[in-house]
């Protein structure tokens, strides 16, 4: 297993009280990191498209749940614990779609 820290602890609270609070995040195998970080990417972009605060759209553990998950559908995303109705009707599309490039390059 593999723990992946966000941000390194004498950081962490100059990047906000969101990433000051986010716990280090187990994730196996280590192709998955790369996942995870498109995935942040993406989140990344679109809260700062929206005007949002990142961790309104998904924090980095509801990433690293749909990560180990691996959801190729809406209704496998719709079974990761932390993705609501909101987001589900949100963000979606989008995600299955990064997944699923993220498969089908090896990921």
């Amino acid at each position: 297993m593999v723990r992946y820290r966000d941000v390194p602890a004498t950081s962490a609270a100059r990047q906000g009280p969101e990433r000051a609070a986010e716990p280090a995040i187990e994730m196996a195998p280590e192709q998955h990191r790369a996942v995870f970080e498109a995935l942040r990417k993406w989140r990344d972009e679109r809260a700062k498209r929206d005007g949002r605060p990142r961790y309104v759209l998904f924090t980095n553990s509801q990433i690293a749940r749909i990560v180990r998950s691996r959801p190729d559908t809406r209704a496998a995303l719709e079974a990761v614990p932390g993705v609501g109705d909101a987001r589900i009707r949100d963000h979606a599309d989008d995600l299955v779609a990064l997944l699923r490039t993220a498969r089908d390059a090896g990921g």
